[in-house]
């Protein structure tokens, strides 16, 4: 069985931080945060103040977990079949929640109509997501 575990962007303070808990009730989550003296503090969003991403429940081949919203790039092992419908060498995605699984969407606009499963072909490797790197 997976783990179930989200992170949460931050719409105006522009940060990523990890959920210790969320309460569907009162639609808040809870996070970890640092005061001036570098000690743990438990802080409370709501839930329009974020933008949360569930953990796809892989990890790429630097062993970093791989969380919807992030960017990927490709590193094949062994592609097959025909090249269109195939990862590229190198080619950059963004892992998104589609079709009841985790999947990365191309940013090649030539190419954004294909869906590569994250557990099929080859290894991918985290290079960003899309609040903190541009596309």
């Amino acid at each position: 069985m997976r783990e179930i575990k989200f992170r949460a962007w931050h719409i105006k303070e522009r940060k990523m931080y990890f959920l210790e808990a969320i309460d569907m009730c009162f639609e808040l989550v809870t996070v970890t945060k640092k005061n001036s003296d570098e000690q743990d503090y438990a802080a409370y969003f709501r839930f329009s103040e974020i933008e949360l991403m569930q953990y796809a429940g892989v990890k790429d081949q630097n062993n970093a977990e791989i969380y919807e919203g992030d960017i990927v790039k490709f590193d094949p092992q062994s592609p097959c079949g025909d090249e269109f419908y195939n990862p590229r060498d190198g080619e950059i995605g963004e892992v998104i929640f589609d079709f009841g699984n985790f999947i990365v969407r191309p940013v090649d606009k030539k190419r954004e109509d294909l869906r590569f499963s994250l557990s099929e072909l080859g290894d991918w490797v985290v290079v960003g997501n899309i609040y903190e790197n541009k596309i």
